[in-house]
């Protein structure tokens, strides 16, 4: 059997290296990242859907209720697109009768929702390192008192 030349070998792991640098430097979409969701979940609150891409940690999830609000923060992960994460909780607030307040999208994007007694900010970031990104929701409902709609 015959020996390659070291100038070869080398070439070739020059290239093979720069092939791994590219792949962990995000130069490529990650796979398995489709632009629609499967049904998605509803955690603490159970008028904020949450895709089912999205894995909760609950290391992460905070929960403040007694007779007067609720609150809580809630942290998931996926290997989703933001854009499509975005429409996603911009499509179903609105059907769980949210109304849209603000969105400022970039690395870090920024979703606020209100209805009568609530108030919810949604925050997803792209994280460096890999390809998933984190969701925080932080959400607060007032509850009881005599000017509280009985209905919501």
């Amino acid at each position: 059997m015959r020996k390659l030349p070291p100038l070869i070998v080398g070439i070739f792991s020059t290239f093979i290296l720069l092939g791994c640098m590219a792949k962990a430097k995000g130069t490529e979409p990650p796979e398995g990242t489709a632009a629609n969701f499967d049904q998605g979940y509803y955690y603490t609150f159970n008028d904020i859907l949450v895709p089912a891409e999205l894995e909760m940690d609950d290391t992460e999830r905070y929960l403040l209720e007694d007779t007067k609000f609720k609150a809580g923060i809630e942290v998931f992960y996926g290997r989703v697109v933001m854009s499509d994460l975005i429409n996603f909780f911009i499509n179903n607030m609105a059907k769980d009768g949210w109304e849209r307040k603000d969105v400022f999208m970039g690395q870090r994007s920024l979703l606020k929702f209100e209805k009568f007694n609530k108030s919810c900010t949604i925050q997803i970031i792209e994280e460096d390192y890999s390809y998933k990104l984190r969701t925080e929701i932080f959400a607060v409902e007032s509850k009881g008192g005599p000017d509280m709609d009985p209905q919501q």
